[in-house]
């Protein structure tokens, strides 16, 4: 795996972000945002409508772009937003992450590694908790996450 130096390097380089929609997450949001602050300040966060504290946390960030949805529209509407953010931004990836789940820098890593890997730039990796799927053209493939 790739140490943080080098990840950040290469997010940075291949002109990667970080997309994370939220939704009353105030209980793991701060840990997940903490984590990923250590190898990249290219997050975007979307804040469907959280009733919780998630704005509150979400304040203390002024290093990130956030964007406030006033109606919650689900977690698809949120990540197109995101993604229509995401390049208004210059960004070339986009990673996203759920913030109710335990942040896994190897999973960034694969993906880093892959778009690295690949000749063919347009992919799309699908994970889970213990595996990836790699999507480009012409058949999918298993990518490791060692």
């Amino acid at each position: 795996m790739l140490d943080r130096s080098s990840l950040e390097h290469k997010i940075k380089t291949l002109k990667i972000c970080v997309i994370i929609p939220t939704y009353n997450n105030e209980r793991t949001l701060k840990r997940v945002i903490d984590g990923l602050l250590e190898i990249t300040k290219d997050l975007i966060v979307i804040n469907n409508s959280a009733t919780d504290a998630t704005f509150r946390i979400l304040k203390t960030y002024t290093e990130i772009t956030q964007i406030f949805l006033t109606k919650n529209k689900g977690k698809g509407n949120a990540l197109r937003i995101g993604f229509k953010k995401a390049e208004a931004l210059g960004y070339d990836f986009a990673v996203t992450l759920k913030p109710d789940r335990q942040y896994y820098l190897k999973y960034i890593a694969v993906f880093v590694n892959q778009l690295e890997f690949e000749t063919n730039k347009n992919l799309l990796l699908i994970g889970s908790t213990n595996s990836c799927l790699l999507y480009t053209s012409p058949s999918p493939r298993d990518a490791t996450l060692s």
